[in-house]
């Protein structure tokens, strides 16, 4: 794990979207060597991630926080300065195609991402990771075309050029595999930032991920086809994405910063290299 803070005391993990299955996971691997301060848009989700954390003699604090509000993050980022010194940042909060809208999803995915390692990045000292959630959406080759636009999500013709390039109302797969283009250039721009701190700034892809809300919602429309096509022959779990995620938080990952890391069991090179030209040409597009 990463190292705690001169000082001896553990250090600080900030997990958002703590309340799902990814981001309980992630509380559970980093609560023996941390304190927490878990997160999510709904406050009972969250709790319900704290309490056996708490039960097993846990430091854990919890706190609602809407990525789509700015000054909601700047809250969060605020209140952990508070508690310590921030050694990880999982930012796991996220909707998915079912979840919402195109634009919603937007907001929420790619928005909220910059809002966090924005608001987090004063609390950025020598040590400190960041890992943010992408997903191997953001490796359909068919929205490359899009990553001039998306390295600028803040600008104030972001929205306009979009939708001169392509469709996005009544689009969410399109929407959501945008945001994780955009989460996925989010990090590469913004690592030297980070690093100029001692920092560190990745992004993890999943693949379909069987027990999460998400990965239920998704499987039956057609997400279920990346196990067939994948080197392992499996879905993934919300524990191979903590334990991923515990790597690249320690010494062990100390010059790996900037990049995005595939965990989907070998789900894009088995659609790249192993299918039919007509399968592989469906998945490079931008989505549904």
């Amino acid at each position: 794990m990463v190292a705690n803070p001169p000082n001896g005391e553990p250090g600080l993990a900030v997990v958002t979207g703590a309340g799902g299955g990814v981001g309980a996971a992630c509380a559970r691997r980093f609560a023996p060597t941390h304190h927490l301060l878990l997160t999510d848009v709904d406050e009972g989700r969250v709790e319900r991630t704290a309490a056996p954390l708490r039960q097993d003699g846990r430091v854990v604090e919890t706190i609602a926080c809407d990525l789509a509000d700015a000054q909601s993050v700047r809250a969060l980022a605020d209140r952990a300065g508070e508690l310590g010194s921030l050694r990880v940042l999982v930012n796991a909060a996220g909707l998915s195609p079912s979840m919402a809208d195109a634009w919603r999803i937007l907001e929420v995915n790619l928005l909220g991402a910059v809002a966090v390692v924005d608001a987090f990045q004063p609390h950025v000292s020598p040590g400190t990771v960041g890992i943010c959630i992408a997903s191997i959406s953001g490796w359909r080759r068919g929205i490359w075309r899009f990553d001039e636009i998306l390295r600028d999500p803040l600008a104030p013709d972001f929205r306009a050029r979009l939708e001169a390039e392509t469709e996005i109302d009544g689009y969410p797969g399109r929407g959501y595999a945008l945001s994780k283009r955009g989460v996925i250039l989010l990090v590469e721009r913004r690592a030297h930032d980070w690093g100029s701190r001692g920092g560190r700034l990745v992004s993890i892809s999943p693949g379909l991920i069987e027990d999460t809300e998400m990965g239920k919602l998704e499987a039956p429309k057609g997400a279920s086809g990346l196990i067939g096509l994948s080197a392992l022959g499996r879905g993934g779990t919300s524990t191979d994405i903590a334990g991923v995620c515990a790597m690249l938080a320690s010494p062990d990952a100390a010059y790996v910063t900037g990049v995005d890391l595939r965990v989907d069991g070998g789900s894009i090179p088995g659609y790249w290299h192993h299918s039919d030209p007509a399968t592989a040409a469906a998945w490079d597009q931008p989505g549904y």
